[in-house]
């Protein structure tokens, strides 16, 4: 008994018009190349079925599996390469996650801007990319570099604007400042590679939109302990990199959660023992826009936390702002006698701001805006160390005061 020809022809024709469709419509080149190698094996397989026939079966196959394909293949491939889909709106960022978006551009080529103001450098003086003051790569590819002149004192600073191919004629200036840098200190220094990177590190600490400097990288010493760093500015936030490619490993201390093992290795950086380091005060602001802090203090605007120890150490200050290195003021301590940095524990921290939280029947989302204080009590030195914290924005109004296990002893942190 002979089996119908017409069963292996409509396979044959079938396979090959599901191979061509889904060749066209799927995303993958891998899949679309798998797809129609099995086709093609099934047509194949199919025709050679046929070829045992002494009538035309096979040839009628063979007609109609391009007939098909056209027919089903052609519209596939012409809705399948259309205009793509209009995007989906992106998702809204969740608070203190917001991204940084195109009116925040740095410039794509980093480490070519750099490049051409260090060869500017040694076009304005002598060996000038071995006596840098600072390079700055702006928005769009703006690029300037300032070079301090060994043979008198001067500094002289050249800049060019991204429309414009030349350098602008040069200005100097008596030097006020000689912590220079030399182009073989950024060996190490990859821009283009590092700025996707900074971009992600700096999405924790963008809980607002500032007015402040944007799409900029500075490279400079800093002033206070001649840190050599480039310094990304982004929405008013600064994210700092070492000379090395790293980058500040301080943004943890943008929450509370993540304020004492920052502090904590801050103290091991300024070469003291944490276990040991004895502080006057440990005074700390959340990034979170509407923090307020307990008291005058250097990170009351920008956030972070700043450490006085106590006297007879050979560091008198800490001072971190979440994204920057720490800066190590290694003048000999002068603050009273107070706490031991060991007794200032996370978990009681947390413990303090849930309970004000409840006494105050606070919302959930004023967690993140935290100030506190940890030191002497004001107007009572029996009291001893204490904790003193505020939640919310400052127009609440919302604190405590806690020893340092947990113990309330005041609604207030003053």
């Amino acid at each position: 008994m002979r089996h119908n020809p017409g069963i292996p022809i409509a396979v044959a024709a079938g396979a090959a018009a599901i191979g061509i469709t889904g060749a066209v419509l799927l995303d993958s080149t891998a899949g679309a190349v798998i797809l129609l190698l099995v086709a093609l094996a099934v047509v194949a397989g199919c025709v050679l079925t046929l070829r045992r026939r002494d009538d035309y079966s096979a040839v009628a196959a063979l007609v109609a599996v391009p007939v098909v394909t056209l027919a089903v293949g052609v519209p596939a491939a012409v809705l399948g390469t259309g205009d793509d889909p209009a995007p989906r709106p992106a998702r809204a960022a969740p608070a203190g996650d917001l991204p940084i978006t195109d009116d925040d551009p740095i410039p794509t080529d980093l480490s070519s801007l750099l490049s051409a103001a260090l060869d500017r450098a040694d076009a304005l003086v002598p060996d000038g990319s071995d006596s840098v003051l600072s390079v700055e790569l702006g928005t769009g590819g703006a690029v300037s570099v300032t070079v301090l002149d060994r043979r008198d004192g001067y500094e002289v600073r050249s800049s060019r604007d991204a429309s414009e191919s030349r350098w602008r004629d040069a200005d100097r200036g008596l030097a006020d400042r000689r912590n220079v840098f030399a182009r073989a200190e950024l060996a190490g220094l990859d821009l283009t590679e590092l700025a996707p990177r900074v971009r992600e590190a700096a999405a924790p600490l963008l809980t607002e939109r500032s007015a402040g400097r944007s799409g900029v990288v500075e490279i400079a010493r800093r002033s206070s302990d001649d840190l050599l760093v480039a310094s990304f500015l982004l929405s008013g936030v600064t994210v700092q990199v070492g000379a090395d490619g790293q980058i500040a490993p301080t943004i943890a201390a943008a929450t509370l959660e993540g304020m004492r093992p920052v502090a904590r290795a801050a103290i091991v950086e300024a070469g003291l023992d944490p276990a040991r380091a004895e502080l006057g005060e440990l005074q700390y602001r959340a990034v979170a826009d509407g923090s307020d802090s307990v008291g005058a203090t250097t990170i009351m605007n920008s956030g972070g936390i700043e450490m006085r120890f106590s006297a007879g150490q050979p560091v008198d200050r800490i001072v971190v702002v979440p994204g920057q290195f720490p800066d190590i003021d290694r003048s000999p301590a002068t603050a009273e006698p107070g706490f031991r940095f060991s007794a200032v524990n996370t978990s009681v921290l947390l413990k303090v701001r849930a309970d004000i939280m409840r006494r105050a029947g606070s919302p959930p989302y004023d967690a993140a805006l935290v100030g506190l204080a940890v030191g002497q009590a004001p107007f009572d030195r029996e009291l001893g160390p204490v904790i003193r914290m505020n939640v919310g924005p400052s127009s609440v109004k919302t604190a405590g005061m806690y020893t340092l296990r947990g113990r309330w002893v005041a609604d207030r942190s003053f």
